[in-house]
């Protein structure tokens, strides 16, 4: 309530996710968040499979997104925040080749560290032109933790986020890009996706106009045919760079919105 940053999140490329605590007014007393022992610990580890070998973690290149807990605001749940995280890498030299598994992830802070998937719920993802996500929701129980969060395989080979998602209203809107396996051609192809924040499921209602008819459309995402970038959200349209050049635009529909009043006149 004081308007001063208590908390900072980080990712590392040997996918662990980072919790610092920098309430303190003394800089020197600033640190991770959960330690092991002296060591620090991550809130969060991703791999492919635990235990956790080095050759089975995913990488997390992207700044995280924060928000607070939609319903789990009390002070034994401290700090109570949601973030939410993908996986990949698009940085060296041959990590256009990479078919490695990669995921996408909200997870709960509330004063627990050293989670891994196996503490959250996994929402199914399918789909090839249009895709939809299965519907489950977590408990958010932290004594003992479980279904701390959501998180989801990204299916196809080579997918992998490696933007910020993007909060709008209850979604989460976030991007997965799919390069070309050639070196030569450059490129490649991209999902825009849109999920329930606090569950990473299915969206209550049908938000995303897919195909620009002017229809909103039920799923949970769709492909884009060229390689996008970081997504922004102006008015009611989802921006991306489609990385050729030109811009798209999708018209988008806010949960918490749909059935509210759009316009009012005052009567005197």
């Amino acid at each position: 309530g004081d308007y001063k940053p208590d908390r900072v999140y980080a990712g590392d490329v040997q996918g662990n996710l980072w919790a610092y605590d920098i309430s303190s007014t003394n800089a020197s007393n600033w640190g991770s968040a959960y330690k092991n022992g002296n060591d620090a610990k991550p809130l969060f580890t991703a791999c492919d499979s635990y235990p956790c070998a080095k050759v089975n973690r995913r990488p997390i290149t992207a700044q995280p997104t924060v928000t607070t807990h939609r319903t789990r605001r009390s002070k034994k749940d401290a700090p109570g925040l949601l973030v939410f995280f993908g996986t990949g890498q698009f940085l060296a030299q041959g990590d256009h080749l990479s078919t490695q598994t990669q995921a996408m992830h909200g997870v709960w802070d509330a004063g627990v560290g050293g989670l891994n998937s196996d503490d959250l719920i996994e929402q199914e993802l399918s789909g090839e032109q249009r895709r939809t996500i299965s519907n489950k929701t977590p408990i958010y129980q932290k004594s003992p933790i479980k279904e701390a969060g959501w998180w989801m395989k990204l299916p196809k080979s080579g997918e992998r986020s490696i933007s910020s998602p993007l909060l709008f209203g209850d979604l989460l809107l976030f991007n997965t890009i799919l390069p070309n396996a050639s070196s030569c051609n450059g490129g490649g192809a991209s999902y825009l996706m849109a999920v329930d924040s606090l569950t990473g499921g299915k969206p209550k209602l049908k938000i995303l106009d897919t195909n620009n008819d002017g229809v909103l459309d039920d799923g949970a995402g769709f492909l884009i045919q060229s390689m996008g970038s970081a997504i922004s959200v102006i008015g009611n349209s989802v921006i991306f760079n489609k990385g050729d050049g030109s811009i798209g635009k999708v018209d988008i529909q806010d949960e918490t919105n749909a059935a509210k009043r759009q316009s009012w006149v005052i009567l005197r």
